[in-house]
């Protein structure tokens, strides 16, 4: 495995082996203690991989609990409060070639960097604990979390189609989607190769999705990515709602059920939340982009929402981690009490326009290194910049530019916002020239 396999806060890469999934597990076992709930995709090397994980687990002394393909959400779910850690096997929205795994702690948060530095030290210099202990399989963690859902939300009719991207999340077509909801479910039969297309809920894979919910005419529609953690919106026209949107009408809803509250979101989200969410009692906290960064100040400052510009949503009333399965509940809930449709409810919110462009590095070091340099140079011009994660500034005119290095892939970001679409494209093409 190379060592770039190893990221911010989760381990993912194309050449993941079984002997290493092996490693992975006794360096976890080395670093962490206590019983692990285990569980995986549908990719077709992740049953594989997951059983050299449990044997590294358990001969360095970690009781397993092996919880079989459920999607990321469940097996959180299972995590928290009643275990010590879990990990999940999976690629995530990558191709199917990919896969990794996601460790999470009981408190619901992604494991602290700390501890990850450990376990990557641990992999890599043969730093194993010996020990043996055993393995259980659970049949009941689907169920369950099932089970929290209708408790929670109850049945809402409300008339929708989901796309589960023949992905991990087709195990909950019947048991959630069907039943809790009025949904089309499409794309639900379970294939390693996610049927030629990557699970990744994005504009161009939403085709099927938008002719489901014209043709059925329903009030709306949901694309959920490959571990399900993930959840792409669309309205009852065809039209993509955004994370910066949906973010705010979550927020709004939250806001007002609780009377305020802290919202947390990372720097890629855009700058109206400030003023948004403050006419509803609340408060930002800016954070850096990535899942374990919006846990983690979720759980320490007992926010009650966080929200991604990807559409990961944390709904921290229950629990930090975030949950498409539960995003879709959570708008189903809205449309349903507000008598709204969901084109209704995005008109009520700001207009964001915000454009982004990704330049492509070799490796790496590569981009870190050029990260490193853009930087010092923004800085110059804009002392008064965030930078907790790159670089963000904003200008006279109210417009805003956000610069910084991907966790997960080799490139540099640049997001670009204004108040028409022309300045956000010409802002975003002068800071591309600039950086390329």
């Amino acid at each position: 495995m190379k060592d770039n396999i190893f990221l911010a806060y989760d381990i993912r890469g194309r050449d993941i082996s079984t002997h290493d999934s092996f490693l992975v597990g006794k360096a976890l076992g080395s670093v962490l203690t206590g019983t692990c709930v285990v569980g995986y995709d549908s990719r077709k090397t992740s049953p594989e991989l997951t059983e050299h994980l449990i044997e590294g687990l358990r001969t360095s002394g970690i009781k397993v609990i092996n919880i079989g393909l459920v999607p990321v959400p469940v097996c959180y779910y299972k995590v928290f409060k009643n275990y010590d850690f879990g990990v999940y096997v999976t690629g995530s929205h990558l191709p199917a070639d990919y896969n990794g795994f996601k460790i999470s702690l009981r408190n619901g948060v992604t494991i602290d960097e700390g501890r990850f530095l450990k376990v990557k030290e641990s992999f890599y210099k043969f730093k194993f604990k010996s020990g043996m202990a055993g393995v259980s399989v659970d049949i009941t963690a689907l169920n369950d979390y099932s089970s929290f859902l209708e408790t929670t939300f109850g049945k809402l009719p409300v008339k929708c189609v989901v796309d589960c991207f023949n992905a991990s999340t087709s195990v909950l077509s019947n048991r959630v989607f069907s039943n809790l909801l009025n949904a089309r479910v499409i794309n639900d039969e379970l294939l390693p190769d996610f049927g030629g297309r990557n699970p990744e809920p994005c504009e161009e894979n939403l085709g099927g999705l938008r002719r489901e919910v014209l043709k059925t005419k329903s009030l709306f529609g949901v694309g959920l990515d490959g571990d399900g953690d993930r959840s792409v919106f669309m309205d009852e026209k065809g039209v993509v709602i955004g994370g910066n949107l949906m973010t705010l009408l979550f927020a709004k809803n939250v806001l007002k059920r609780r009377g305020g509250g802290l919202i947390v979101v990372p720097v890629s989200i855009s700058s109206r939340i400030e003023s948004f969410v403050k006419e509803y009692g609340g408060r930002v906290l800016w954070c850096r982009v990535g899942h374990r960064f919006i846990e983690e100040e979720l759980f320490n400052n007992k926010g009650v929402l966080g929200g991604e510009f990807s559409s990961h949503f944390y709904f921290n009333e229950y629990y930090p981690f975030s949950d498409g399965i539960m995003s879709t509940l959570m708008l189903a809930r809205m449309i349903h009490e507000s008598g709204k449709k969901l084109s209704e409810l995005v008109n009520e919110l700001p207009v964001i326009i915000v454009v982004k462009e990704e330049i492509e590095f070799p490796t790496h070091k590569a981009k870190n290194a050029a990260m490193k340099r853009i930087k010092h140079e923004l800085l110059k011009a804009h002392p008064n910049a965030l930078t907790i994660d790159g670089v963000k500034f904003s200008l006279n005119d109210g417009s805003s530019v956000l610069v910084r290095a991907s966790e997960t892939r080799h490139t540099v970001k640049v997001y670009a916002e204004s108040g028409s679409k022309e300045k956000a494209k010409s802002l975003l093409k002068e800071y591309v020239s600039l950086i390329k």
